[in-house]
């Protein structure tokens, strides 16, 4: 493992929404084998740093490393060994159902074509499944 030992290494990240900041110049690290929780109120935060961690969002400042990897240059590395849900995993609106499926089975190395099809199968949406999310919800 490259940076020292270090699994998560967030550095100046900052987020708006609008002119409204929702990070500011925040900074943390995590080595090999210690656990952390992120506790604060309604809307400090949380849920924002935690899908820039898993580049679900992007930051308007700053950079994330993990297992020695920038998330923004080398992101499938990066990603490779993390996983999170945050609150309820979203789909985006704007793709099909199946895009939506392809696209979180690229963040996964042991996902098939095949178990995206299973997957669909089981889900009973038949041809719903190639039309916008945001049409079927």
């Amino acid at each position: 493992m490259e940076n020292g030992g270090l699994v998560l290494d967030v550095k100046n990240i900052s987020k708006k929404r609008g002119k409204t900041p929702i990070l500011k110049d925040v900074n943390f690290s995590i080595g090999k084998g210690e656990i952390c929780g992120f506790v604060g109120r309604n809307g400090a935060g949380k849920t924002t740093l935690m899908k820039i961690i898993t580049s679900m969002l992007f930051p308007d400042e700053g950079e994330i490393i993990i297992c020695g990897k920038n998330l923004r240059t080398e992101r499938e590395e990066a990603l490779e060994n993390i996983g999170a849900v945050v609150e309820t995993p979203e789909m985006y609106g704007y793709l099909t159902g199946r895009q939506n499926l392809n696209y979180m089975a690229s963040m996964l190395k042991d996902v098939t074509k095949d178990d995206i099809e299973e997957a669909i199968r089981y889900s009973n949406l038949g041809d719903k499944i190639d039309g916008k999310v945001k049409n079927i919800l």
